[in-house]
């Protein structure tokens, strides 16, 4: 018979009378490496994105390491021939990552479409988020070249992976009220092992399951 009042740090204030559940998810898989195919390298990356601990405001902010996932999808659907050879982003699975960044490795020769795209997509992201998160960096540059990169297999799973992954909010109820969130918290492809990790977060155990 006991009621709990709970005063936790959030975006927003509300009271429920409901209590929400909590599941953590760290996907770990070893990663396989080979030499550049390539020549030409860039570092891709978003930093300054306020952080904060995830809840029903989460799709308000952009996501830099889900962002730069879908980067690698539209890249791949329009046949842009690129080698992934370090990701990272992010501190932890319940917090909005501040930052994040990859290193590619392209064919010289598609340098100028490669840069196009890039200059494109970062344009968009800058319309949508600058006026809000006016602190907020997305830039490209050239940088040497690495001794290796992930195997076409290892690239084409990560690329899949990140265009499919949930993030943001997960279902809305009849009155429009956020019921359950997903978090891409942290990536990172340090020591050949790709580690992300996710959370998510509902006041219906059903949406947990599913998600």
């Amino acid at each position: 018979d006991t009621q709990v009042f709970y005063l936790g740090k959030s975006g927003s204030a509300k009271v429920s009378q409901v209590t929400g559940g909590y599941r953590r998810y760290e996907l770990s898989e070893n990663l396989e490496f080979t030499a550049p195919s390539f020549d030409k390298a860039y570092k891709i990356r978003i930093k300054n994105v306020p952080s904060e601990a995830i809840g029903s405001k989460v799709g308000a902010k952009p996501n830099a390491i889900k962002t730069i996932g879908s980067l690698l999808a539209s890249f791949k659907s329009t046949s842009m021939l690129f080698e992934v050879s370090s990701f990272y982003g992010g501190d932890s699975a319940n917090t909005v990552p501040s930052s994040a960044g990859i290193t590619l490795v392209i064919n010289s020769s598609d340098a100028s479409k490669f840069e196009s795209k890039l200059d494109n997509a970062i344009e968009k992201f800058m319309d949508k988020y600058s006026e809000d998160f006016p602190e907020i960096e997305y830039t490209y540059e050239e940088t040497d070249m690495p001794s290796k990169v992930l195997t076409r297999d290892e690239t084409d799973n990560i690329v899949s992976l990140m265009y499919t992954a949930l993030n943001g909010v997960y279902n809305k109820d009849d009155d429009g009220n956020v019921v359950a969130v997903t978090n891409i918290g942290k990536i990172s492809s340090k020591n050949a092992k790709l580690k992300i990790e996710v959370a998510a977060m509902s006041c219906i155990k059903e949406f947990l399951d599913e998600i």
